[in-house]
């Protein structure tokens, strides 16, 4: 379970810092590490479900003392944080993309992108309120 925890961030730790700086850098396929960066965290993600085992009586998702009770089996708390970093990268991708799509001006790009790293749904809404203003689009 370290093992794939290790991989995960690790990889989507490169993500990040490749989104951040180097969004652009492409493998010999042609596709944005960063975005393959985010596939491996996701698949680590994925072989961390398997490794779960038994958790506790009452864990769900749909109220807090079920959420909490999941907090009970460390395995169950690895995996989410993988999820989380995972699917905030995944989406960062599609997002950045977006936004050279949209012809938007590098500095609320790079602004988009450290909401989306440090507080993904302000980061989120940051993009969905402003990404058709051509105040943020360059000229």
């Amino acid at each position: 379970m370290n093992l794939l925890f290790n991989v995960g961030m690790l990889f989507i730790g490169a993500g990040w810092i490749l989104l951040l700086i180097k969004p652009q850098l492409l493998s010999s396929s042609g596709t944005p590490i960063r975005t393959l960066c985010a596939v491996v965290g996701s698949l680590c993600y994925v072989g961390s479900l398997f490794n779960i085992g038994d958790l506790p009586a009452g864990s769900n998702f749909f109220t807090i003392s079920g959420v909490l009770s999941l907090f009970g089996n460390s395995k169950a708390i690895l995996s989410t944080w993988l999820h989380l970093a995972a699917i905030d990268l995944v989406c960062a991708n599609f997002i950045y993309d977006d936004l050279v799509k949209q012809n938007w001006k590098s500095k609320w790009i790079k602004l988009c992108i450290v909401l989306l790293c440090f507080f993904a749904p302000i980061g989120f809404l940051f993009w969905m309120i402003v990404r058709e203003n051509s105040y943020f689009k360059q000229d």
